[in-house]
């Protein structure tokens, strides 16, 4: 009959992973055998991950983490502070008219004749909402939640934002140009010449339309941080994995016994708070919500490319989250 006997609840799951994934090459090994090869080996993956994630300052100045950390600042700096780069003429669509013979009069597109009564999230409040705010939480939570190991989490929270905010801005800004796709609000800032064979004013920017750069940017710093709190102090911290033992099938010939590494949770008081935190970790998803729909609300994008703004930087957010954080 299936009996548990030991249980890894205390090393991240990086750790566990590695440890299980090893254990499940000493197949040929009777029970004691991979107990007593498991235990060595935690003991070893954490004497190895101590060493390397424990750091201090002056040990963290040796390694390889401040060219990394170099390497993403200026990743970072190419890309949102010195982008000029990336401003190229955007796909010329042609003005969205109707010229009527009879009457000599030209008809717009009331798809773009929508008008603009100022932002709800104005590009500064953007920056603060989805970009400082999230880092600065974040970075303040790895120093100070007691982990054996804040400079490295602190060093990783600055990477994973520096790569996911200049991979969103390189997405967006290609796919913006290439598409040139009319704003809502078009002929309010085009003020077209009488014949509509140009614009006036209005620049560039309102033939950027799709996707919405709001939506990106917030759901990219807020997925990171809604996946770090979830992840730290959430449900998923709370992950263990239980050594079961279950009896051999007739025939075989590996002992009497094999052990296997189920998946489950600690159950104990701090669970209830685990799933709490992971709701919590809704809210950051719920704010990116509130700005991406604020731009349908004020005309300044439509509803598809709100909705491929928050896939892309979703997207981008989990792909830089999990480049450092498993």
């Amino acid at each position: 009959m299936a009996s548990s006997d030991k249980k890894y609840c205390s090393l991240d799951s990086s750790e566990k992973l590695g440890f299980v994934s090893n254990a499940s090459r000493h197949t040929a090994a009777t029970v004691s055998d991979v107990e007593m090869d498991l235990d060595d080996e935690i003991a070893s993956t954490t004497g190895q991950l101590g060493r390397c994630c424990c750091l201090p300052i002056t040990d963290y100045l040796r390694s390889y983490r401040p060219v990394e950390f170099l390497v993403c600042l200026g990743f970072f700096l190419v890309t949102n502070v010195h982008s000029s780069w990336l401003t190229i003429t955007p796909h010329q669509r042609p003005m969205p008219v109707q010229y009527l013979e009879g009457s000599g009069e030209y008809v717009r597109n009331l798809t773009n004749n929508a008008e603009f009564d100022g932002e709800t999230i104005p590009y500064e409040l953007l920056i603060l909402l989805s970009g400082v705010f999230p880092l600065v939480l974040q970075v303040v939570l790895s120093l100070c939640r007691g982990s054996s190991s804040p400079i490295h989490e602190a060093h990783q929270t600055f990477c994973v934002y520096f790569v996911a905010w200049s991979l969103n801005m390189i997405a967006c800004e290609f796919v913006k140009n290439y598409v040139g796709y009319l704003r809502p609000l078009f002929f309010q800032f085009c003020e077209p010449t009488d014949d509509y064979s140009e614009c006036t004013a209005g620049g560039d920017t309102i033939r950027k339309s799709f996707p919405s750069g709001h939506s990106s940017t917030s759901f990219c710093g807020m997925t990171i941080l809604a996946l770090y709190i979830h992840n730290r102090f959430g449900v998923y911290s709370k992950r263990c994995f239980r050594q079961i033992r279950h009896p051999h099938k007739k025939g075989d010939v590996d002992g009497d016994e094999s052990t296997l590494w189920r998946l489950t949770y600690e159950e104990d008081s701090g669970l209830l708070w685990a799933r709490l935190m992971s709701i919590v970790a809704l809210l950051p998803l719920f704010v990116a919500l509130w700005i991406a729909a604020s731009r349908i609300r004020d005309n300044k994008h439509f509803p598809a490319d709100v909705l491929a703004g928050a896939l892309i930087g979703a997207t981008l957010g989990r792909y830089s989250h999990g480049l450092w954080f498993v």
